[in-house]
């Protein structure tokens, strides 16, 4: 659930263009996260958590991107933090989701050697737009 009394997404580095939203319905609690400018900007959040190194991790989450002609992109993506500090893309977006919610699932990410923690990471750039998150979960694979 994204609250907190100052707009900004709970457990997230704060950036002013990453804030709760209740303009779409979420899909589980009562609000959703919100990358939007009308500037062409781009920026990165993440959440931190620990991992163990060579344990194979899941993520899921949603994506809605209204319908745009604007030219952007949109990444989700684990940054394992240790040794290496590798980069995992989960899923790229370049174009809009025409308002539905899109799923980015990956079930089997494995912690390198030396990793001791992750980073969940957004990445939107050149955004003149809005793109809704809801949903984010990453953990220990079942």
């Amino acid at each position: 659930e994204l609250a907190d009394g100052s707009n900004r997404p709970t457990g997230w580095t704060t950036n002013t263009g990453f804030t709760r939203s209740n303009a779409i319905a979420a899909q589980e609690g009562a609000f959703v996260g919100s990358h939007a400018s009308t500037a062409n900007n781009g920026w990165t959040v993440y959440q931190q958590v620990n991992v163990t190194a060579g344990e194979t991790y899941s993520f899921d989450g949603l994506e809605n991107i209204p319908t745009t002609s604007d030219a952007f992109k949109f990444q989700v993506r684990v940054q394992w933090r240790g040794a290496s500090n590798t980069v995992v893309l989960l899923k790229r977006f370049t174009d809009d989701t025409a308002g539905a919610w899109q799923s980015v699932t990956s079930a089997s990410l494995v912690a390198p050697a030396g990793a001791t923690s992750a980073r969940i990471q957004m990445v939107p750039s050149s955004l003149n737009g809005t793109i809704y998150v809801d949903d984010f979960v990453f953990g220990v694979a079942p």
